[in-house]
């Protein structure tokens, strides 16, 4: 009995170090969870069982739920972007494009803002993705265009051909670019790919929803009707 109560004090004290070393809010919470399990655990070896009780309905579960809660509400996702006509672009009304749509009801789902920032290529988003300085990256990137890097969680959305033309494959979006210029081109889809959020792995909370929220998007029609909006 010593034993376990003197492991799971020595265990109580170590996520409490790494609750207040926590670099975002979601893990810091996280971890105040494991701590106040630890103490419920404490007090039920220690014979106070009722107390115990308490601590793990009060303490830990609702104090969890009410935190968790707070900062979805106050969250601000940042979100880097590269233009790419009709997905991501400036209006005069502010961003708009199938990307910033599919975003922003997210948003009104989850209740998160967002900044967004724009980078010129995206070697430059990726590097701010992987470095931390943003949570999300989009502008029309294909899964084919994008490797498998540490640190990077891709998020296919969109499902789309690539053609062939004059020797070169092109995306859905440059073929549709070409054939308003000039609409007697002809060309033939070779391949498939598909349409990608850029995800960072320490941004866990945005994790937990974003790919699920594109689900249900498709699942209710929604992203039908956003794609058919600028497609």
């Amino acid at each position: 009995m010593v034993f376990a109560i003197t492991s799971l004090g020595m265990l109580f004290v170590v996520s409490s170090v790494l609750a207040l070393k926590s670099s975002s809010s979601f893990n810091a919470v996280i971890w105040f969870g494991i701590v106040g399990f630890m103490a419920s655990a404490i007090m039920f070896l220690a014979g106070a069982p009722e107390v115990a009780l308490t601590q793990i309905t009060v303490g830990v579960v609702l104090v969890v739920l009410v935190y968790m809660m707070a900062i979805r509400k106050q969250r601000r996702v940042r979100l880097g972007y590269i233009r790419r006509h009709l997905m991501i672009e400036e209006s005069a009304e502010g961003l708009t494009g199938v990307e910033w749509d599919l975003l922003s009801k997210i948003d009104e789902k989850e209740g998160y803002d967002v900044d967004a920032a724009v980078f010129d290529d995206l070697k430059s988003a990726v590097k701010a993705l992987k470095t931390g300085h943003v949570d999300v990256v989009c502008g029309g990137i294909t899964d084919d265009s994008v490797t498998q890097e540490e640190g990077i969680i891709v998020v296919p959305y969109l499902t789309s051909s690539k053609y062939e033309f004059l020797g070169e494959i092109v995306d859905y979006l440059k073929m549709k670019e070409l054939a308003q210029k000039n609409p007697s081109i002809k060309a033939v889809p070779v391949t498939e790919t598909d349409f990608v959020f850029l995800l960072s792995e320490s941004s866990k909370d945005i994790r937990a929803f974003f790919a699920e929220d594109l689900r249900i998007l498709a699942e209710t029609g929604e992203l039908e009707k956003v794609v058919s909006k600028y497609l």
